[in-house]
């Protein structure tokens, strides 16, 4: 393990490369599993203690636009998903003031004490974009540690329509209050005041 490194919330230190590959080797060890896993739609990370992915499905892969599995391994989730806060510090995602608000380390922090979470968080990404996201952490215990499963689903179309259904009754409830308003000025008013 690495010396300690500051943080502001998640604890900052890293796995070592022996630890790192022998996690990713643990779980690499039956391709059904591997097949299992990519057949989840949804983003599916395995994470060690130290938040590093050791193993990961195909989705993630199509959402990085990637091939190269390199990349990916010992990445925290924040750096992967493009996360503006992932590298203001030396200890990454997981380590800033910012983060303490964040739901996806919320959850895996959670999943990692042995308890399965789900949270929402959205995403600000470096290129101007957001990630609006329901992450899941669930337990999962490896031979020699705990892992913790990190399952993401993208919700952008969800906050859409709720966005859309807020306006629109928002917009229905004012021409209701504005109608509501003219019939009690009709019901008040004389025959002779309206014409």
């Amino acid at each position: 393990m690495q010396s300690s490194l500051p943080t502001q919330y998640a604890p900052a230190e890293r796995a070592s490369s022996e630890e790192l590959l022998e996690s990713i080797q643990e779980l690499r060890v039956d391709p059904k599993f591997k097949a299992l896993v990519d057949a989840v739609p949804n983003i599916l990370m395995v994470l060690n203690h130290q938040r590093q992915v050791v193993f990961f499905n195909a989705a993630l892969l199509d959402f990085l636009e990637t091939g190269d599995e390199k990349r990916i391994y010992g990445k925290r989730p924040g750096r992967l998903l493009d996360c503006i806060h992932a590298d203001e510090s030396d200890g990454g995602c997981g380590t800033t003031e910012f983060c303490r608000k964040c739901g996806a380390i919320k959850a895996i922090l959670t999943g990692l004490e042995g308890t399965r979470n789900v949270q929402t968080c959205r995403i600000m990404q470096k290129n101007g974009g957001a990630l609006d996201l329901r992450v899941w952490a669930t337990p999962y215990e490896g031979v020699d540690q705990t892992y913790v499963i990190f399952s993401v689903m993208d919700i952008s179309h969800e906050q859409r329509r709720r966005a859309l259904e807020r306006i629109f009754f928002h917009d229905v409830l004012n021409t209701a209050g504005g109608l509501r308003g003219f019939a009690e000025l009709l019901q008040d008013s004389t025959p002779e005041e309206m014409g």
